[in-house]
């Protein structure tokens, strides 16, 4: 029974030693590419990629709702209740 102990013990020993000589690798980064781009995650002044097209994905959908709203008035479809929060003309 000891001598498994101590097996599993140095097959522990032997993972962690060899993990911690692995390391990370780390990312190196020229300075010349640094000067070319040097905020390479970044499309607009403040946002990525895919936070601007998130944006402009949620102001289209909040525009074209709109429009649909607008085209309701205009048609006169549009049935408004007493418990609308805005105010309706009588």
């Amino acid at each position: 029974m000891n001598n498994r102990r101590c097996l599993k013990a140095c097959a522990l020993a032997a993972c962690c030693l060899a993990v911690g000589l692995a390391g990370c690798k780390s990312q190196t980064t020229s300075k010349h590419s640094l000067r070319l781009n040097p905020s390479p995650e970044i499309d607009t002044l403040y946002e990525s990629s895919d936070e601007a097209r998130n944006a402009t994905t949620v102001t289209f959908d909040t525009n074209f709702r709109a429009v649909w709203m607008d085209l309701g008035r205009m048609w006169l479809v549009d049935r408004p209740s007493r418990l609308a929060p805005y105010p309706i003309p009588r």
